[in-house]
């Protein structure tokens, strides 16, 4: 008796996991957010990501300008690879390009005024990004 019960309520179980398996859609488990920190003093327009090593730079929502002084942004990323490169557009027109940023361990990047200061005097270098780590090394 009690072993027939085990079994109806096993395969009661595994049909409800497998009826709410069907109701989630599979872009959700793809979904990842990363968090944009400016500690710069300059106002970020713009952020792009693209494949790592690509030229498909795809821009991402920003909404209003990110002014500087420590104001964040969390940002909702396309599906895709971990790995990718960000470009970052300031206010006055000063570019900064993080490569290889791996966006599956690191929650978010934080930008600071040497970034900015770097991003003025030459605007083709690719900077180390400083991440926000959900796991350690």
């Amino acid at each position: 008796m009690h072993c027939i019960r085990r079994r109806v309520i096993a395969a009661l179980s595994a049909a409800m996991l497998h009826t709410l398996a069907m109701w989630i859609p599979p872009a959700a488990a793809a979904q990842r957010y990363f968090e944009l920190i400016n500690g710069a003093r300059d106002s970020v327009v713009s952020l792009e990501i693209a494949p790592a090593g690509s030229d498909g730079y795809r821009s991402l929502a920003l909404g209003p300008r990110l002014q500087g002084g420590g104001n964040a942004v969390t940002l909702l990323l396309p599906a895709g690879s971990c790995l990718a490169d960000l470009r970052i557009s300031f206010r006055d027109g000063a570019r900064l390009l993080y490569r290889d940023v791996d966006t599956c361990r690191q929650r978010g990047l934080r930008l600071d005024a040497r970034d900015r200061l770097r991003a003025a005097q030459d605007t083709g270098t690719a900077m180390q990004a400083r991440a926000l780590r959900d796991t350690p090394e």
